[in-house]
C-alpha cells in the first residue's frame, strides 16, 4: 500500500516538473559566502573603593571572605567547646574568654578553663573551679569585649617585660583603591 502511494506521488511530481537544480559554480546565482564576525577581547580595569572584607595586616592585603587564615576568634581558640575529663569523676570543661585589658592599639583577653560537674541528686551542672590557661593579645580588635570577630594569627606580641603573648590581628580597613578587571568583547568592522 505504501509503495503504491509513493509511486503515484513520484509520477505526479515528474509530470509537473518538480525538481531541484544542481549546485554548480554558476556566478549568476552565486551567493557571497558569509564571513564570521571578528571580535577582539580587551581587558578593562576600574579602580573602586574597597569593601569591608579587605583588611591589611603587616602590610599585606587580605580578603577575609576567602582567606583560610581568617576565622572567628572564638573558633580559633576553641571557646565554648565542652570536653569530658575522665580522670576527674566525669567533670566537663570548656574554655572561656574575657576582656581583661584595653589599650589604645590592642586588647588583652584572658582564656580560662571553666570546670563543671553534675550535682549528685539532681544532675544539675554547677561550676567547680576556673583554671588560667593563657593571655592572648588581639591587635586592632573590637573594644566591646565581644569574642565573635574575624581575625588571623600573627607573630607573638611582647609585653614591656619581654614576655611573649599569642597574638591575633583583626587588621585595618583597606583604603587604597582596588583594581577590578573585566574583559570586554568588541566587534571589529570588516
Amino acid at each position: 500500500m505504501k509503495t503504491k502511494i509513493m509511486a503515484v506521488l513520484a509520477a505526479v511530481m515528474a509530470l509537473f516538473g518538480w525538481h531541484a537544480h544542481a549546485q554548480t559554480n554558476d556566478t549568476n546565482n552565486a551567493v557571497a559566502p558569509v564571513k564570521p564576525a571578528q571580535f577582539k577581547t580587551l581587558l578593562e580595569t576600574n579602580w573602586v573603593k574597597p569593601g569591608p572584607y579587605l583588611r591589611i595586616v603587616n602590610g599585606t592585603l587580605y580578603n577575609v571572605a576567602y582567606s583560610r587564615l581568617w576565622r572567628k576568634f572564638s573558633e580559633q581558640e576553641g571557646l565554648g567547646v565542652s570536653m569530658l575529663d575522665p580522670s576527674n569523676d566525669g567533670e566537663t570543661s570548656h574554655l572561656v574568654g574575657a576582656l581583661t585589658q584595653l589599650k589604645s592599639d590592642f586588647v588583652v583577653y584572658t582564656i580560662t578553663r571553666e570546670w563543671m560537674s553534675h550535682e549528685t541528686y539532681t544532675g544539675m551542672l554547677y561550676k567547680t573551679r576556673d583554671e588560667f590557661e593563657k593571655k592572648v593579645v588581639v591587635l586592632n580588635g573590637p573594644k566591646d569585649g565581644s569574642l565573635d570577630f574575624l581575625c588571623m594569627k600573627t607573630t607573638n606580641h611582647l609585653n614591656s617585660d619581654g614576655v611573649p603573648f599569642e597574638t591575633f590581628d583583626c587588621g585595618v580597613q583597606a583604603t587604597n583603591l582596588v583594581p577590578v578587571v573585566k574583559s570586554i568583547k568588541i566587534k571589529l568592522n570588516p
